[in-house]
């Protein structure tokens, strides 16, 4: 036996929306800025985090340290600080600060202890010359 559920087709909605992105309103032009500006049009737009390269790195830290975001690399106590003494050394070289940057370098340690540094040299840092 079919039975009919009358569902309503609209309602108004006297509620609130948070959208939470990691990604600014600022930056290039691409297939959803008309959509993102329409957003940014009918929102308050409030900034939860300093994302200066410092801010990031102590963000890392705290998930490296705090977290274990290294834990699937099995890396010792000291390869984890390794990773990030690598990070903090070269702040400003680094073309982003970022969780995946630690990862990278992990894996970049897991996969070549002896050369793991000159990698990430030539791979993530910004070249200065």
């Amino acid at each position: 036996m079919k039975t009919t559920v009358k569902v309503p087709t609209s309602f108004e909605f006297r509620g609130s929306v948070i959208l939470i992105s990691n990604i600014g309103f600022g930056g290039s032009r691409n297939k959803l800025s008309a959509h993102l500006d329409a957003l940014k049009d009918r929102s308050f737009s409030i900034c939860i985090a300093d994302n200066t390269k410092d801010s990031l790195f102590k963000q890392v830290c705290f998930m490296v340290i705090k977290k274990n975001l290294l834990k699937d690399f099995n890396l010792s106590e000291g390869g984890q600080h390794e990773v990030l003494d690598y990070i903090y050394e070269n702040l400003e070289g680094l073309n982003k600060v970022s969780l995946r940057t630690a990862v990278k370098l992990a894996q970049l340690m897991t996969a070549d202890p002896d050369n793991w540094k000159c990698m990430a040299n030539n791979g993530l840092l910004d070249d200065l010359s």
